[in-house]
């Protein structure tokens, strides 16, 4: 009889891929524009329901935007307007943001560019993302720090940096105005600023090297 219970309870337990749940792989953690694709791979031990929801600002479900069961495979849909949405794998989620459409043609040029050379920890730096191409391109309000490294390499700079979620589309010729605080902890060195943004091929990288002096 105990070997009959014993054996009905190993029978009941989970397995070591279900209690894990599935494997996700997400889409890129950034503000999106409208139109643009969210796109998750799924491979999982049994069916589970995936599915885009339109969020409210406080999390609330507005409406679904489209909903699909499978086990292995990928899950794909547009993100129709400016907004707030998640994505849904069972009883995991990721939010998104959406942030306003650029109403020409996205672009593939831009340059950082920076207000000095030089500037002392704790000052602040003024920079700006100028909009080269003759169409619209997706920045955001983040940024951050590297410095130059002994065998010329650059390194990330640790801050306690935290910017919202938002997409700013920036017209052809035109300038995104970036005040840059220093952290007053920065040493003297070479350091530079990068910066991010998107256009009609996707990411687009953005570097400017400055002084930081005593």
């Amino acid at each position: 009889m105990r070997l009959l219970l014993a054996l009905a309870a190993v029978l009941l337990l989970p397995t070591a891929a279900e209690a894990a749940g599935p494997k996700i792989t997400w889409p890129e953690q950034r503000t999106y524009a409208p139109g643009e694709k969210l796109t998750v791979k799924v491979v999982s031990s049994k069916p589970v329901q995936v599915s885009l929801v339109r969020q409210s600002e406080r999390g609330k479900v507005l409406r679904t935007i489209a909903r699909r069961t499978l086990r292995r495979g990928t899950f794909s849909a547009r993100l129709p307007q400016p907004g707030r949405y998640s994505l849904r794998v069972g009883s995991r989620h990721r939010d998104f943001k959406v942030g306003r459409a650029c109403p020409t043609p996205a672009g593939d040029r831009a340059e950082l560019r920076l207000g000095a050379a030089a500037v002392r920890a704790g000052e602040t730096l003024a920079a700006e993302v100028v909009n080269t191409s003759r169409g619209c391109v997706m920045g955001g309000a983040g940024y951050l720090f590297e410095r130059l490294q002994p065998d010329g390499s650059w390194a990330r700079v640790p801050t306690n940096l935290v910017f919202v979620a938002v997409g700013l589309p920036i017209q052809a010729g035109k300038s995104q105005a970036k005040p840059v605080p220093i952290p007053a902890d920065f040493v003297p060195g070479s350091y530079r600023l990068r910066d991010t943004v998107f256009g009609a091929k996707g990411r687009i990288d953005l570097t400017a090297p400055f002084e930081v002096v005593g």
